[in-house]
């Protein structure tokens, strides 16, 4: 699959035409943004590009051995978080990529997580397919809030992929 990421500023005028800043050609799965203007690419091999708003590539991160990234959390630029789905696992990053610890799903019981996220207190929401509840723990892991079965608010089985 062939991604071509391009960066644009749209004018606050409506009668002026967009214009391209940049653009990264790659070959990927997928690609995020953070609040900063950076451009995350996870590449076809899961390794993990960072470029600046100018397409400029400023880090390249391997955690090849994890297996594949299911999803990535960029909401806090400066701590960043990659979901494998597989592994049951979130890795920890800095804001160059480099890893800063990495959370054990399996620990707390959790033991489908389908998607996580970073809450806005530093925790996390996790998805569990085992139960179909949403939680929310901790950056220790402690379970603080639950949904309860989702099962019993929908006839529907969900399987979500991201949590917002």
């Amino acid at each position: 699959m062939w991604l071509t990421i391009g960066l644009v500023i749209v004018s606050s005028v409506l009668i002026e035409p967009a214009k391209k800043v940049s653009s990264i050609p790659c070959s990927g799965n997928f690609f995020t943004t953070d609040n900063l203007g950076n451009v995350y690419v996870v590449q076809s091999d899961n390794s993990i590009e960072k470029f600046n708003p100018k397409g400029i590539r400023l880090n390249l991160a391997n955690y090849k051995i994890k297996g594949k990234v299911h999803s990535m959390d960029v909401s806090n630029p400066f701590e960043i978080y990659l979901f494998y789905k597989d592994l049951n696992q979130v890795i920890i990053t800095d804001n160059q990529l480099s890893q800063l610890g990495e959370i054990n799903l399996n620990k707390p019981e959790v033991f489908q997580a389908a998607a996580v996220a970073r809450s806005y207190d530093n925790g996390l929401w996790i998805f569990d397919l085992s139960d179909m509840q949403l939680k929310k723990y901790s950056k220790d892991m402690k379970l603080q809030l639950q949904s309860g079965n989702m099962r019993s608010f929908t006839d529907e089985i969900a399987e979500p992929i991201s949590i917002v």
